[in-house]
């Protein structure tokens, strides 16, 4: 099995899988990292292509709604990971691993 193959097993495996989507779903809808880390599958409407995102968990103590694109849809499909939260390593915590994420991402490139 290939690094980025969606059957790997070991957590690093899953996080290779996992970083790419929430690092495109943060860029596509322009949205705070934390808010996006802590996305649960129940916030998402997608048939309405919406992701209404709780007041308790805005900088501003408002719900906030944001449209989604076919491209964010898209990477919301490559977090689909069984579990609350949507893009998550093991299903039951957010995500959490910006920093090895962001050093992969780094490296790659040199």
């Amino acid at each position: 099995m290939t690094r980025n193959s969606p059957g790997s097993s070991s957590p690093l495996d899953r996080l290779a899988v996992h970083d790419g989507g929430i690092v495109e779903f943060l860029t596509l809808t322009g949205q705070r990292r934390e808010e996006v880390a802590r996305l649960q599958r129940e916030e998402l409407d997608l048939a309405q292509r919406i992701w209404t995102i709780p007041k308790s968990r805005t900088k501003n103590a408002k719900a906030h709604v944001v449209h989604l694109s076919e491209q964010s849809i898209a990477a919301l499909k490559r977090g689909d990971q069984p579990g609350p939260y949507v893009f998550s390593i093991l299903g039951t915590k957010p995500f959490q691993e910006f920093s090895r994420a962001k050093r992969r991402r780094i490296s790659s490139r040199e």
